[in-house]
């Protein structure tokens, strides 16, 4: 017959021994540095691109639609 406590090193020791959820941690990691380094990257890159969206978007307000049918 098992003692509570013998059981109890049993269960913790396969507990311990199991990585079946192990490569769901490693992917949570790598997919939180892949994002950060993503919004890094485009808070730099913006200074560069900021100016020449600006001007696409004054010029693209300056052209008229015609939206009547005639």
């Amino acid at each position: 017959m098992f003692e509570p406590l013998s059981l109890f090193r049993v269960r913790f020791r396969r507990f311990r021994e199991d990585e079946s959820g192990a490569v769901t941690v490693d992917w949570v990691g790598l997919t939180a540095i892949i994002i950060g380094m993503t919004l890094a990257l485009f808070a730099v890159l913006q200074s560069a691109y900021e100016p020449n969206a600006t001007n696409i978007g004054t010029e693209l307000e300056s052209y008229s639609i015609d939206t009547a049918f005639d």
